[in-house]
Formats: structure tokens, C-alpha cells, sequence
């Protein structure tokens, strides 16, 4: 896959507590068609405690793009959440820019970072096409279906992906620090 033909010349900042409605409004347009109804309170709740390191990304000023990562227990394991693409702005390349950088934004150690995020139906292929391999399927108790899907990240991985998102025009922060929660 050639993914730098998808990427998209993205400013990427950290999110702060004014961007709350801007991203429950993502959310909101994406609720019922990529994301199953009754999660939005847990996606509210994420981003009022700052579990994840949510990056927001924009396009000539305007906030098309959102998603979190955490370290979960150790440096040596992540947790990506919410990975949200206004719907005018799908199919577009903002979601492989979004997934390439949260995924920069890890310090891994040199045998890796495990890499992990539950899925729906929509996106299976998606995260397949970046390495993503799923291991565990269940369903919620509304009937919505999940996938656990995990990657090892590598250093080089990283360099990689900060090169291809630089080429692209994409810009990261420059400050950050990714939270740890507790395994």
C-alpha cells in the first residue's frame, strides 16, 4: 500500500477543553452509521478526564479529525480510542493521517509497543491495510459487535511515520506527553 498517496497536509494540536463540543459534534454526525448509539457519554467522559492524549486534527482552519492514545500500564503497550473523521471528510486520507500520527507520537522501546484498539464492522478493513490484526470479537449488550485489534509498533515504525507525515505537510506537536492508565 502506498500509503503516503492517501496522507493529508493535517495541523495536528493537542486538545483542550474549549474543543469539547467541537468533538462531541464529530462524534454526534458519526453516531448511528461508523459508531453504535450509547457511546457518545463514554467518549465525553474521556475527554473531560484526559485519559487519552487526544490530537485534533485541522484543514485550512477548520477541525476535521480527532483521536486519543494512552500508554496502558506500561511503555510497552498503547491504547488508541475514538478515532473520529468528520463524515464530509471521510474517505478523504484524514483518517490514515490521523492513525499515522498518534501512532508518531509513541516512544516505543526497542523491541516495540503492542498497539491496541477495539474496532467495529466499519473499520476492519481500514486497520488491516496498516498491519492491524484482529484477535478477539464480542458483542456488547446492545448488540453492537467489536473487534480487538493490536500491532507491534517498532521505533523504526515511528521514524517512518514522522518522515511520511513531514512529506505530507502534516505537523505534530512540538510538546506532549501521553498519559499511562492503569492495566
Amino acid at each position: 500500500m502506498q500509503i503516503e498517496h492517501y496522507l493529508r497536509p493535517l495541523h495536528f494540536r493537542a486538545y483542550c477543553d474549549s474543543d469539547f463540543d467541537a468533538c462531541l459534534a464529530i462524534w454526534r454526525a458519526n453516531e448511528g452509521e461508523a459508531f453504535p448509539a450509547g457511546y457518545e457519554p463514554l467518549f465525553a467522559e474521556s475527554l473531560q478526564h484526559h485519559d487519552s492524549f487526544y490530537l485534533l486534527g485541522e484543514s485550512a482552519g477548520e477541525l476535521v479529525c480527532c483521536g486519543g492514545v494512552a500508554y496502558h500500564g506500561t511503555c510497552d503497550c498503547a491504547f488508541l480510542s475514538f478515532g473520529l473523521v468528520a463524515p464530509q471528510h471521510q474517505r478523504q486520507g484524514f483518517g490514515s493521517t490521523l492513525l499515522l500520527a498518534r501512532l508518531a507520537l509513541l516512544n516505543p522501546l526497542p523491541y516495540g509497543c503492542t498497539v491496541a484498539m477495539e474496532v467495529t464492522p466499519q473499520s476492519f478493513a481500514f486497520y488491516r491495510r496498516f498491519g492491524f490484526q484482529g484477535y478477539n470479537i464480542h458483542t456488547d449488550e446492545h448488540g453492537n459487535r467489536f473487534v480487538s485489534f493490536s500491532r507491534v509498533i517498532l521505533p523504526a515504525d515511528v521514524e517512518q511515520y514522522v518522515t511520511l507525515l513531514s512529506r505530507c505537510g502534516a505537523s505534530l506537536p512540538e510538546v506532549y506527553e501521553l498519559p499511562t492508565n492503569e492495566a
